[in-house]
């Protein structure tokens, strides 16, 4: 019984584990949450110069350690291409996603690239194969940001004259519309270390395509100008720390951070700074040997990354670090969207009448109502398309969305972003492409709703608790009706096992089996009228009418317990003994002698109600 109470049980535990893991895979595909470990979503094109010139500007190969960082920085939802030139395309590659045999691959390839000693520099050739490179990967409204990383010593200019200065000034500006065309930013980082960087050209290079300059007068600079391009890209704002005695704050805010990168670099080597971190539990974390921490060393950097940390405050120590030989900057990373929808209008825009739209900070888990990361956003959608650029502020809800309106005025096809902007990170929806239409009144009736009310609608998408779809709910109702029926199984089988034990113990403490025993016979009508009440929780209610019906009672009682040995018990004076000298000599009225059971006849009707000792006394029989 017991391993079938066992069985049961571990049925039950099944059914749930099944019903909960159905409902999580349900969940999954209903909320649209992306995948991959984080959603950086970003494709990016390395443009490296070849040139001899390199050989004097970045003698120690920095640049490959700058490569290495920005791809450490990356996750595995971002894809990186490369092309190195001089004044020809030396050696490119496609933009492949970044698995972690790729990512090792790449990095040797950098840095161990061939420099031309004869080579000249033509930037503008560089960033067009670049172009073509994110022109292969690129899909309509595939939602993933887009860069290019321009890295160069030098100025635009072919010694062996076979491209005049206007042709390569044609060519270069050709390509940098191209470029801002299709929204993509080149940050141009110029290496000047004898001066004679032309700043003005990687300005507007940076500025034509929406990306942003800088000037490395060493290549030691180049990490933490990789680390601001990478804050520029996701709106992040990097924190310098400051160090005291060795030790380092790392402040994480709040649950919705997904990484967080520590960035040192320092003169010192990792076995003299010794890294050790500590939890804001104070517990000291082997960041070597944890799968949930990645320990990247170069010669220019040494990179932590924390992957999904606990809220709080941590702490790193550096052995000998100082603010003159060391400096510490923390990267964090929110993995978390933007979601938008027109509500109410089956995503169509209809020309003159309002448009409702609604938006949502949106993680892994679903909808995001942390409020303190919510109190602190501001949403603004832009709508750009008929000629015109509408900008509206969206008016937060109790419920974590965002929500405004617009009217438009013109047809045609039209284009929606919605920003999300925090202290802390800056995040922007996929773009929805609509087409605003000029309906009849009739036709926009099933269009209308209350835009005097801003009250808080639902997107079942982005329910942070997505409701089961039909087939999940049979389902349900089918293993919540096993679980009944298991549980009743369980309560009978436990009935049935209580009852046999009170019959093993009745067994027991008569030291005989106990046999199964019809139900006792109703005594007659007329000897059970005029009978006192007994007293509560005592039942003997046998009752004694003349010596002979007692002599009958002990041969046949109900019970038929004591008939084998009813021939010891014929004569009123072995009655009489037993009456006075019962198992526990209590009769409830004292232990009466022969005179005073000779009173009983048929006339006075005595009842003897001594609870259990009675019931004893005759074997324990039912009554």
């Amino acid at each position: 019984m017991r391993n079938l109470s066992k069985k049961i049980v571990s049925f039950v535990t099944a059914a749930l584990i099944a019903l909960s893991c159905f409902g999580i895979s349900v969940s999954a595909v209903d909320s649209l949450i992306p995948e991959g470990n984080g959603n950086m979503y970003l494709d990016v094109v390395f443009v490296l110069d070849s040139s001899g010139s390199m050989l004097e500007s970045d003698p120690n190969r920095v640049a490959a350690d700058a490569f290495s960082l920005f791809t450490d920085l990356c996750d595995d939802t971002c894809g990186v291409g490369y092309t190195i030139y001089s004044h020809i395309i030396k050696e490119s590659e496609a933009i492949t996603a970044l698995d972690e045999k790729h990512l090792a691959e790449l990095k040797t390839k950098i840095s161990g690239m061939n420099r031309n000693p004869q080579g000249d520099t033509d930037i503008a050739l560089g960033l067009d194969k670049a172009l073509q490179l994110h022109e292969l990967n690129m899909t309509e409204d595939d939602g993933r940001k887009k860069a290019v990383i321009l890295l160069s010593d030098g100025n635009t200019h072919l010694i062996d004259g076979s491209k005049s200065d206007a042709q390569l000034e044609k060519e270069m500006n050709d390509v940098l519309q191209k470029l801002s065309d299709n929204e993509i930013p080149v940050y141009a980082i110029g290496l000047n270390y004898d001066g004679t960087l032309d700043k003005k050209e990687t300005n507007k290079i940076a500025e034509t395509t929406g990306g942003k300059a800088f000037e490395a007068k060493a290549s030691n600079e180049l990490p933490a100008i990789i680390a601001d391009i990478f804050a520029d890209i996701y709106d992040i704002k990097g924190d310098s720390k400051e160090i005291k005695d060795g030790n380092v704050e790392v402040y994480i805010k709040d649950k919705s951070v997904s990484y967080v990168n520590l960035i040192i670099r320092s003169r010192l080597s990792i076995d003299q700074l010794n890294p050790v971190l500590m939890n804001p539990r104070r517990e000291t974390i082997d960041i070597r040997n944890n799968e949930n921490f990645v320990v990247t060393t170069t010669d220019s950097y040494i990179l932590i990354k924390m992957l999904s940390p606990v809220s709080g405050r941590w702490k790193l120590h550096l052995d000998n670090a100082t603010n003159e030989n060391c400096s510490v900057s923390q990267l964090d990373f929110y993995s978390m969207y933007v979601k938008q929808s027109i509500a109410d209008l089956d995503n169509t825009l209809v020309v003159g009448e309002t448009t409702r739209i609604v938006a949502s900070l949106n993680n892994e888990l679903g909808l995001v109502t942390d409020k303190s990361l919510t109190e602190n956003i501001s949403m603004t959608t832009t709508v750009t398309g008929g000629g015109e650029i509408k900008t509206i502020d969206l008016t937060p809800q109790s419920n974590g969305q965002f929500i405004g309106e617009i009217i438009l005025t013109t047809e045609g096809s039209y284009t929606v972003v919605t920003t999300a902007v925090s202290d802390n990170f800056n995040k922007t929806s996929v773009p929805l492409t609509l087409t605003a239409k000029t309906y009849t009144a009739e036709e926009i009736k099933k269009f209308k709703y209350d835009s005097e009310s801003l009250a808080p609608i639902e997107i079942p998408e982005q329910d942070p608790h997505p409701s089961f779809n039909p087939i999940t709910i049979i389902i349900g109702f089918i293993v919540l009706a096993g679980i009944g029926i298991a549980i009743f199984l369980i309560f009978k089988l436990k009935d049935r096992a209580n009852q046999s034990a009170l019959s093993l113990a009745r067994a027991d403490s008569h030291g005989m089996p106990e046999p199964e025993r019809p139900a006792p016979p109703a005594p007659p009508i007329e000897t059970i009228q005029n009978m006192p009440e007994p007293p509560k929780d005592e039942y003997i209610d046998i009752p004694l009418v003349e010596h002979g019906s007692l002599d009958s009672l002990i041969k046949k009682g109900p019970d038929d317990a004591f008939n084998s040995n009813s021939a010891d018990y014929q004569t009123d004076k072995s009655l009489e003994a037993i009456i006075k000298k019962g198992p526990d000599n209590d009769l409830g009225f004292g232990s009466p002698d022969m005179e005073e059971l000779n009173e009983f006849d048929n006339t006075q009707q005595e009842t003897y109600q001594s609870g259990h000792n009675f019931s004893d006394l005759f074997g324990g029989g039912q009554h």
